[in-house]
């Protein structure tokens, strides 16, 4: 019988630390069966799906919480496969504001989506002489909103959002 959950960690980079979180954890007969990694500012940030023999389980969360510098928090999940419809991937390009991202997540969560991933960028446009924001979105729509509607209302948002499928 095997184990499951997921370890989300955060902390300041160093040289070789996830070769040897991921050393340690296949030394306890363990395996990353989904992972997500960004490096920002020389900072890491993680979310890790790991699968591990129930009797090594607390030897591989021992190893991430033991780690300098790292804050980690797990999350036991169940074996049962959740079901997922088929993901609609948008891409997003606007002005950038205050309250952008926040307007984008009410309105998603105001019609029962669910934000599988997002990526967002802020950055600065010399020749137009303004700072433009870009959006990477994975969504899971509930059944009674088509991805049309949805893009619809995305880009009546305050500000005009360029929105379309990625």
């Amino acid at each position: 019988m095997s184990g499951l959950f997921i370890v989300s960690l955060a902390g300041k980079d160093r040289p070789g630390l996830l070769q040897h979180l991921a050393h340690q954890t296949h030394s306890c007969d363990g395996k990353w069966l989904t992972s997500r990694v960004s490096y920002l500012e020389g900072h890491l940030a993680a979310t890790i799906k790991v699968e591990v023999p129930l009797e090594r389980e607390t030897a591989v969360k021992d190893m991430f919480s033991h780690q300098e510098g790292l804050v980690c928090c797990f999350d036991d999940i169940s074996q049962e496969a959740t079901v997922c419809p088929m993901p609609l991937d948008l891409s997003i390009e606007a002005n950038d504001r205050p309250g952008i991202v926040n307007d984008i997540t009410n309105l998603l969560d105001q019609n029962g989506v669910r934000i599988l991933n997002m990526e967002n960028h802020r950055f600065h446009v010399t020749a137009v002489g303004m700072n433009m924001f870009s959006a990477k979105l994975k969504l899971s729509l509930p059944d009674h909103l088509s991805e049309d509607s949805l893009i619809e209302k995305l880009a009546e948002l305050k500000g005009g959002l360029r929105v379309g499928r990625a």
